[in-house]
C-alpha cells in the first residue's frame, strides 16, 4: 500500500494523470483485498474522479463496478446495484464490462435468493461472448453458475458446469480460479 502511495505523489508531481489514476484503482483493490472497504470506498470514488478527468470513460465504468463490488461484499446489495447500471450506462458498447455487468448483477439477485433470474444473467453473459477468444471469462462464469447451482440446492447442475471451469483455469493456468473452483468443490461434497 504504501508503495501504491509514493507512486501516487510521483505522478501527481510529474502530472502524468492516466498512471494516477490506474494507481487509485490498483490502491482501491489493495484497500478492498485486505478488508480496508471504506478506504477502497473512498479511493476507488478518487480514481472514478480522475478517469472522467482523463476522459477514460471504460475505465471509469469499469471502477464504478469495483466500487459496487465493495458494497456488494458489504451486502449493500442496492447501492451495489446501482453502482452497477451507472457502470454499464456509462460503459455501453465495451464487452468485456458488459460480461462483467452480468455477472455482478447475477451475484446480486443471488445473494438475494434470486436464483432463476441469476441464472438468466449468467448463460446470457456466457453467450455474449466468443468462448475461444476468452477462455478465462467462460470458466469464470461457468464457476459462478456451479456456485449458483449450490446455492440453489440444485445439485445436479454443479459437476458440469465445476468440471469444465476447473479444465479453463487448469488450461490458463488460473491458480485463482482453480481455489475457487476446490472451494466449491469442498461445498459440493458437504451438500452430498
Amino acid at each position: 500500500i504504501d508503495h501504491f502511495r509514493i507512486a501516487l505523489e510521483a505522478f501527481e508531481q510529474v502530472g502524468h494523470r492516466y498512471e494516477y489514476a490506474n494507481t487509485l484503482t490498483n490502491l482501491a483493490l489493495a484497500y478492498r483485498a485486505t478488508g480496508l472497504y471504506d478506504r477502497a470506498r473512498s479511493t476507488y470514488q478518487e480514481a472514478i474522479t480522475a478517469w472522467r478527468e482523463e476522459g477514460a470513460q471504460v475505465r471509469e465504468a469499469a471502477t464504478l463496478l469495483d466500487l459496487g463490488f465493495v458494497d456488494y461484499l458489504e451486502d449493500d446489495l442496492d447501492r451495489a446495484e446501482e453502482y452497477y447500471r451507472r457502470a454499464i450506462e456509462s460503459g455501453r458498447g465495451d464487452l468485456e464490462l458488459e460480461i462483467g455487468y452480468l455477472d455482478h448483477m447475477a451475484n446480486v439477485h443471488r445473494k438475494r435468493g434470486n436464483y432463476t433470474d441469476a441464472g438468466s444473467l449468467l448463460q446470457k453473459a456466457l453467450d455474449g461472448f466468443d468462448r475461444e477468444a476468452h477462455p478465462l471469462w467462460e470458466a469464470h462464469i461457468l464457476a459462478n453458475i456451479a456456485e449458483l447451482a449450490l446455492d440453489a440446492g440444485w445439485i445436479s447442475r454443479v459437476s458440469e458446469p465445476l468440471r469444465r471451469a476447473e479444465e479453463g483455469f487448469t488450461r490458463n493456468g488460473d491458480h485463482h480460479g482453480l481455489i475457487h473452483v476446490g472451494y466449491l468443490s469442498a461445498k459440493l461434497a458437504v451438500e452430498n
